[in-house]
């Protein structure tokens, strides 16, 4: 971690940061009493906080400190894991390495993949695409499905061929 002496983490994601004697530049000292740090979450909602060593400081995430200190550091190709989806929840029973891959998949299962209207760029609904998808089974131009749903043809040909949307599925 580089902040032995300075710093504990828990197993459960609380980080403390240690009583420590401070000597200030202009002679004055004090000693700073142990407390719990409290994290706060960035823009994806994974909690983190800034630790400081001899005048440098530096965020780090509440996970990332819990793995690296019973687990040790993350293996290349390998990337952190919330077993539950959840980046609030830093404990270490909710966590391990795994692939990218792998984390993708937890996702898929906890329900927490943005796919189709979910997914923050998507400009079509679930009810759009069944649209586009009846409009191509009935023979329509890929260009004028387009037009209709203001995007472009590559979309549509793309919803189509099942390469995206491909949840959405029409019963013959």
């Amino acid at each position: 971690m580089g902040y032995e002496g300075l710093y504990e983490v828990s197993d459960l994601g609380r980080v403390k940061s240690l009583e420590k004697f401070v000597v200030r530049s202009n002679g004055a000292h004090y000693t700073r009493k142990e407390r719990i740090r409290k994290p706060y979450p960035d823009k994806d909602g994974y909690p983190k906080l800034c630790l400081s060593h001899r005048g440098k400081s530096t965020m780090r995430s509440v996970h990332s400190l819990v793995m690296e200190a019973f687990v040790g550091k993350c293996p290349d190709g390998m990337e952190i894991c919330h077993n539950d989806s959840n980046p609030s929840n830093p404990s270490l029973s909710n966590l391990r390495y795994d692939t990218r891959s792998g984390n993708q998949a937890d996702r898929v299962l906890n329900g927490t993949r943005h796919i189709g209207e979910t997914h923050p760029c998507s400009k079509l609904s679930t009810d759009d695409v069944i649209v586009i998808k009846i409009m191509g089974l009935m023979g329509f131009f890929q260009k004028t499905i387009a037009k209709q749903f203001n995007i472009n043809q590559v979309n549509v040909s793309a919803i189509l061929t099942g390469k995206i949307w491909k949840h959405i599925q029409l019963i013959n």
